[in-house]
């Protein structure tokens, strides 16, 4: 069987990409940006803990300003602004870059 990877790009979903040095191996890295309240309700209604809890786990990682810092693109998700339009402007960049460089991004 053939495993070879026949899409023109791959997305690769990991919450401490930087802290575990795994984006050092990708040619770009899209962030995820939510106001600090917003990721803390999530994830205490996500994994049912407490806000101690999450902000002992936020305290272990890159801070947030430096970390879409370190992105290529972000996105932005408040509840304010749309999602689909950002993801579907990024593939659309995303295969306009391929078809400029004639190669498939890893």
């Amino acid at each position: 069987m053939d495993e070879r990877q026949n899409t023109p790009y791959v997305i690769k979903e990991a919450a401490l990409l930087f802290e575990t040095g795994s984006a050092a191996a990708l040619d770009l890295v899209i962030g995820v940006h939510a106001p600090v309240s917003l990721r803390i309700k999530r994830v205490m209604d996500r994994d049912n803990v407490t806000r101690e809890q999450v902000l002992l786990r936020m305290s272990k990682q890159i801070d947030e300003v430096i970390k879409m810092k370190l992105c290529d693109f972000v996105i932005v998700n408040d509840e304010q602004q749309l999602l689909i339009p950002q993801v579907l402007e990024l593939h659309a960049y995303f295969l306009q870059l391929l078809d400029k460089n004639k190669k498939v991004l890893y």
